[in-house]
Order: structure tokens, then C-alpha cells, then sequence
């Protein structure tokens, strides 16, 4: 079963580069708010997001736009090729276990959009817990709030563009995310 492709950066991610420092909160803040009544409700949303050795521009913003605000509501982590060892035997793709049963595949484009999702096969359940279990044990947690807080976004930000505020290089490595949430 294939689900619909998504743009779901809408302009921010061009935005981003050009130096906007917020998100678009008209779109945001609908998915804020999904996080938050999520949260009311008991559900717990946690993701580890591996990010590449040299730290993409989309990581980066996928960071100081969204990681920074979703932790108010969801648990992340963070593993950084280079500076955290990464577990043996992960699952080398973007993914969602969602209530413990289902596991949505996410698939990107050569930039690194969001470019649609599959549900898994049952089968690679199994797989795919232990690899949410080992990456968080292995990651450490991502700062999250508002503007002034030390996000990923700084933390990685490339010493030779950091007076620029962006870097103008192709992106290259691969990252990926692990998340789950249980109701």
C-alpha cells in the first residue's frame, strides 16, 4: 500500500536557505498542534534522526525548523556519523513504527524530500524494533524549544560557511530516522 507523495515543507526549506530564521507557522503550527493532542491523548512519539558525517543543508534545516519546535512534544535523539558510534545491523532507511504493529517505509528524493511512504511488511516488525531500540539507546538527546536554543543547526553548522549562516555545497552523505509512536 503506497501513500500519496508529500511536500510537506511547503517553501520553508527554500526559505531556510535564503536565511528565514522561523518556519511558516500558519503550516507549523497545524502540525504542532497534531503533536500536542497527540500527546494529550497518551500517545508517545519518539524519533532518532542519524544524521550524515558532513550534515546536509536539509538536515540542518529539518533541525532548526523542526526538531527544534517538535520536541516540545516529541522525544528525539540524535546519533551523528563521525562523532557517535553507530550500531551494528540499523535499518539504512527512514521509517515509523506506529503502535507498536505497523512500520511505514519514507521515501526521499536525491535532495533529500520527502517523496512519499509504504507500509512494511509485517514481517520486518521484528527488525525494525531492534533497530529503533539500538539507535536510542545509542543517541543522545536533541536540545529542542525556540528561537535562542542551541539546536542541531548550530551545533553542526560547517566552520568555513559559519559567518555566511548556510553552507552552498552539494549535500552529500545519508541520514536517516528511526520513530515510533505508541498510543
Amino acid at each position: 500500500m503506497c501513500l500519496p507523495n508529500v511536500t510537506s515543507d511547503g517553501e520553508d526549506f527554500r526559505r531556510w536557505l535564503e536565511g528565514a530564521t522561523e518556519p511558516t507557522w500558519t503550516r507549523k503550527q497545524l502540525w504542532l498542534d497534531t503533536l500536542r493532542k497527540e500527546r494529550e491523548n497518551g500517545q508517545i512519539s519518539t524519533r532518532v534522526r542519524i544524521l550524515s558525517n558532513q550534515v546536509t543543508d536539509y538536515e540542518r534545516y529539518a533541525c532548526g525548523f523542526g526538531y527544534r519546535y517538535n520536541g516540545e512534544y516529541e522525544d528525539i535523539r540524535v546519533l551523528h556519523r563521525g562523532e557517535h558510534e553507530i550500531p551494528a545491523d540499523l535499518i539504512e532507511r527512514d521509517f515509523w513504527i506506529i503502535g507498536r504493529s505497523i512500520v511505514v517505509t519514507m521515501y526521499y528524493d536525491q535532495h533529500g524530500r520527502l517523496d512519499g511512504a509504504e507500509v512494511a511488511n509485517p514481517g520486518e516488525l521484528a527488525d525494525h524494533l531492534r533497530t529503533r531500540d539500538a539507535a536510542w539507546a545509542a543517541a543522545e538527546p536533541l536540545p529542542h524549544g525556540g528561537p535562542g536554543t542551541p539546536s542541531c543547526t548550530e551545533r553542526w553548522q560547517p566552520e568555513e560557511d559559519a559567518e555566511r549562516g548556510r553552507r552552498h555545497r552539494p549535500d552529500r552523505g545519508h541520514a536517516t530516522a528511526v520513530a515510533a509512536r505508541v498510543a
